[in-house]
């Protein structure tokens, strides 16, 4: 699968991306990397684990071998918080080497992280080898999903 989500016209205007050949490019990574043994991050930048402190949370991404980045002219967006209440505050990342640094000044012990959780999202985060990191969120609770019980 390749992600393409950071490839469309934003705002709902038009979904479908008119640059064909970026789409092309993702998919021969993922099929010649193997077969080649090109040494290259052919993967998108895939959510690993998170780590919280008090009122921090850092999300880790792994095929990211030479980091992440970002396309946003300021900080990373589109990321969600939240803790143990389940209410989302929508907020800014700060990029290190290979992992996103989210906090609220709302939420106390944040506990989830959701990126691009909603329809057409602008995607900023990309990995050094420009592809884009997919929707994700880390939570699995038993209220939300029906299991765990």
């Amino acid at each position: 699968m390749s992600i393409a989500n950071d490839n469309g016209v934003y705002k709902g205007i038009d979904i479908y991306s008119n640059n064909k050949q970026e789409i092309r490019r993702r998919f021969a990574l993922l099929a010649l990397n193997p077969l080649y043994r090109i040494d290259t991050d052919s993967f998108d930048p895939q959510y690993t684990k998170i780590q919280t402190t008090d009122y921090r949370i850092e999300v880790y991404f792994g095929c990211a071998n030479d980091g992440l980045r970002t396309t946003a002219p300021q900080r990373l967006k589109w990321f969600e918080i939240s803790g143990k209440n389940l209410i989302f505050f929508q907020m800014d990342a700060d990029i290190e080497k290979h992992s996103g640094c989210c906090q609220n000044q709302n939420v106390d012990c944040p506990e989830v992280v959701r990126y691009t959780w909603v329809d057409n999202p602008e995607c900023h985060l990309l990995n050094g080898f420009g592809l884009s990191a997919g929707s994700f969120r880390t939570e699995c609770w038993p209220e939300l999903t029906g299991r765990g019980k």
